[in-house]
Parts: C-alpha cells; structure tokens; sequence
C-alpha cells in the first residue's frame, strides 16, 4: 500500500485549525453585529456598527484566503496580515461597548471579538 503523500496543509496543523475557528468565531460575531443594527433606531449608532461591520468582513476575508491557501508560505503570509489585526480588534471592543445598547448582546459581541483576538494569536 503507498505511503500517503505528505500535505502542506497538515504539516501546520495548529494554526490552520485556528484559522477554521476563526473563520467560525468572526461569523459569529458578524451575525450578532447585524442583531445589534437590528436594534438600533439610532442612524448615527447604525452608521459606525456597519463600520465595524465591514472592518470585521475584511478581516474573514483575509481569514478565509489563509483557509483557502494550499502553500506554506502564502499561509504565513495570510496569517501575518491576520496577526496585525488585533490592534484593530482591540479597539473594536471599546467601541461596540459604546454603541450597542443592549448589554447583554455587547457583551457577547465583546467576547466574540475578544475570542477572535484570542484565535489570532494562536496563528
């Protein structure tokens, strides 16, 4: 029986699981974004949570072109770029704090995005 051909996508396996969980978690969060614009009657509330919207679809974007990659150094590449998001992210949190009314829900968008933060590391 041959011997299976090594893949380069199982020789990281940890990162690349935590880019699944990633991509997982920021579909989480971007869900319960769209719950919070949901709720808001607030044009100027909906305006910048549709900002953090968007900034949050760029990075699974990015995310899922690192999934995606077959090739060692295009991953690194893709989670290098992943990596220089938390700073965004972390300022992500203070804001959604102050635009989500109901706490229950910012608070499940906090630790979603405190989570995604968390995933990035692992990369």
């Amino acid at each position: 029986m041959p011997a299976p051909i090594p893949s380069s996508a199982n020789s990281a396996g940890a990162p690349r699981d935590a880019v699944d969980s990633l991509v997982s978690q920021l579909t989480i969060v971007l869900g319960q974004i769209v719950d919070a614009s949901r709720n808001t009657a607030d044009p100027t509330a909906l305006l910048q949570l549709h900002t953090e919207y968007l900034a949050l679809q760029g990075i699974l974007t990015q995310a899922t072109q690192a999934q995606l990659a077959k090739d060692d150094s295009i991953f690194g590449q893709a989670t290098t770029t992943l990596k220089a998001q938390s700073k965004v992210l972390d300022g992500m949190k203070e804001q959604i704090k102050g635009l989500v009314k109901d706490v229950d829900l910012a608070g499940k968008i906090v630790g979603g995005v405190t989570q995604v933060i968390a995933l990035i590391a692992k990369l």
